[in-house]
């Protein structure tokens, strides 16, 4: 039952983020879009510690998302099972995507020594007894430390991509359930992003819609397609909203849907 007030909860978070107005103190997608190389389309920015501090927020919104696979989730992995860093220390998460483009995270507020450590050690859990790593090696991408190893976990295969910049890291992912991941569009990504983080090529074209967004502590910017994305509005491009609001949704939701409320 929780589960399903948690679900219903996440779909009024989204309607009414679309009747708010943005924070103007919370994460900006536009200080954040043009960090992201061209071909980006969809961008999604977000305070994790603040999704994550509030346990109806944790619940209602993260809960969910686990179970949709989201990127956010996969982020909240990285953040607290594969760093084990408290989200605090992250000033807020990204995740952008584009066609023939690996999804790429970005964590921002990341110190490279609390992100380095962590990951330079997962190289000693490859081929180990029970260890689902498989590979893991330290390279360079345009002067940036770059880190790639993935595995099998369960019916899952995964390659990761790590790029490390003084105060964040970059984190590329691809997922295949059948044949490997697509290595080469990693490598092709990482490649991209890490010519961009260091003053190379174009940005994420999206940079005018993202201006009008102006912030949120949950904030995206795509380009939309009706056929496929089905905006919730004609013509929406840009979306973003507070997590007090978030979290007064989902309040409000879990208490209509309890049949002991009077």
């Amino acid at each position: 039952m929780l589960r399903k007030i948690a679900l219903v909860g996440l779909a009024a978070l989204v309607s009414v983020g679309l009747t708010l107005s943005a924070a103007s103190t919370a994460v900006r997608p536009d200080e954040v879009i043009y960090r992201y190389p061209a071909g980006f389309t969809k961008l999604v920015v977000a305070d994790m510690a603040k999704l994550l501090g509030d346990p109806v927020l944790a619940e209602g919104v993260m809960t969910p998302l686990q179970a949709a696979r989201h990127a956010l989730h996969g982020i909240r992995q990285i953040i607290q099972d594969t760093l084990r860093v408290p989200p605090t220390l992250v000033e807020y998460v990204a995740h952008g995507t584009g066609p023939g483009l690996t999804g790429m995270s970005l964590l921002q507020g990341v110190p490279q020594g609390a992100a380095f450590g962590p990951l330079f050690g997962l190289q000693f859990a490859v081929g180990a007894p029970g260890s689902p790593y498989a590979n893991w090696e330290l390279t360079s991408s345009n002067g940036l430390p770059l880190i790639r190893t993935g595995g099998n976990f369960g019916p899952v295969q995964i390659q990761w991509g790590y790029a490390f910049e003084a105060n964040a890291l970059w984190v590329g992912t691809e997922v295949s359930f059948g044949p490997p991941p697509n290595a080469a569009r990693l490598e092709t990504t990482m490649a991209a992003v890490t010519a961009r983080a260091t003053g190379q090529g174009a940005y994420f074209d999206e940079l005018g819609i993202a201006a009008g967004v102006r912030g949120g502590d949950v904030a995206f910017v795509r380009r939309t397609e009706p056929t496929t994305d089905r905006p919730a509005v004609v013509g929406e491009q840009a979306l973003g909203f507070p997590c007090a609001s978030c979290r007064e949704a989902l309040w409000w939701t879990s208490k209509c849907a309890s049949p002991a409320t009077p």
